[in-house]
């Protein structure tokens, strides 16, 4: 388990919840605001087709001075290849497990999965979506 974890509760797309995120120091790089590994995961859960960032949102996010990961596939149920990000400068990765340790920013559409909770790391900021009354063992691995 982990803990200390930021966890950002905000509507719509990952891209807005990086305006919160201007005025805080990560691994102690400042230049003119912060850069950080931003991890867009394929989400696991079955059903979920969709994915947090198309490549124009990642592409956004780059264009701004930070590194974007995307997992292999991530976006491919919803029509958008990992070439896609590719060519907007994204690097793919294979595993899940090599997002959670290079990445300081970890965003996917739905609540993050059993599997999922000893990957998150002390001081990782994570954004998904969360169902606390319906999985408290979620919220706990979380908090």
């Amino acid at each position: 388990m982990f803990c200390n974890a930021t966890i950002l509760f905000v509507p719509g797309m990952a891209l807005a919840s990086l305006i919160l995120l201007r005025h805080r120091k990560i691994n102690n790089i400042y230049t003119g605001g912060i850069i950080m590994i931003f991890g867009v995961l394929k989400d696991i859960k079955e059903g979920e087709n969709r994915v947090m960032c198309t490549p124009v949102e990642v592409a956004s996010i780059i264009g701004s001075g930070h590194t974007v990961l995307t997992q292999k596939d991530c976006g491919k149920a919803s029509g958008f290849p990992d070439e896609a990000y590719k060519k907007v400068g994204a690097e793919i990765v294979e595993s899940a497990e090599e997002m959670y340790i290079r990445c300081e920013m970890i965003v996917k559409v739905k609540e993050f999965e059993e599997s999922e909770f000893e990957l998150i790391r002390e001081n990782q900021i994570i954004l998904g979506c969360i169902h606390p009354a319906s999985n408290p063992k979620e919220v706990d691995a979380i908090l």
